[in-house]
């Protein structure tokens, strides 16, 4: 974080909203108080905080993507390849270990 428990304190800002980018969450606040919280006041800072709170998100779906690949390549390299291909894919296991990649359930395999 870029602010300290204290400036996030005096500022007021709940445990719940303290983040990455609490630091742009601050000034917004002020920005709202000042303005009586109207909707057409204080774009740029809302710009700014959704902007950083969006990037923030790729990043941790980006670290849970890196995530699942390695959980995924550490039992095979076909179901790497199948996560590499397909990005996130339901992948269904069927009796008998034969792998059945397909977009929903396998209902012809596993009935």
């Amino acid at each position: 974080m870029k602010v300290t428990e204290a400036q996030l304190d005096a500022a007021g800002v709940d445990q719940a909203w303290r983040d990455y980018c609490s630091h742009l969450l601050i000034p917004l606040n002020k920005c709202r108080r000042a303005n009586l919280s109207s909707p057409w006041k204080c774009v740029d800072e809302r710009h700014g905080y959704e902007k950083c709170q969006y990037e923030q998100y790729v990043l941790d779906l980006g670290a849970l993507l890196l995530a699942y690949i390695a959980g995924v390549a550490s039992s095979g390299w076909w179901r790497l390849w199948a996560a590499l291909v397909d990005g996130l894919l339901l992948w269904l296991t069927c009796p008998g270990s034969r792998l059945v990649l397909l977009p929903s359930p396998c209902l012809r395999c596993c009935s």
